[in-house]
C-alpha cells in the first residue's frame, strides 16, 4: 500500500493526513443512507466529529484493521 489522494470507496479503516507531512490519525469510513462519511478516531483532531467524506482532501492509507479501543497496557 502507499499513500494516495484517491478517496476510499470501501468501508473500515483508514489512516488519514490532511498533508504529506501532516500526521496521521485513524479514520472510520461508513455510510449514512449510502451518503459516505467519516469519523476520526484521534479526539486531538481539531475537526467535527463526523464529516462527508468529499469534505477530506489530504492523503489516505488502508484499509486497516480496526484499531484498538481505550488505552494500551503498559
Amino acid at each position: 500500500m502507499k499513500w494516495t489522494t484517491e478517496q476510499p470507496t470501501k468501508l473500515g479503516w483508514y489512516w488519514y493526513r490532511a498533508t504529506p507531512t501532516g500526521i496521521p490519525y485513524p479514520m472510520k469510513v461508513f455510510h449514512i443512507a449510502e451518503v459516505p462519511y467519516v469519523w476520526p478516531l484521534d479526539d486531538a483532531v481539531s475537526m467535527p466529529r463526523t464529516l462527508l467524506l468529499g469534505e477530506c482532501a489530504g492523503e489516505w492509507y488502508g484499509p486497516m484493521e480496526e484499531p484498538p479501543r481505550g488505552l494500551p497496557d503498559d
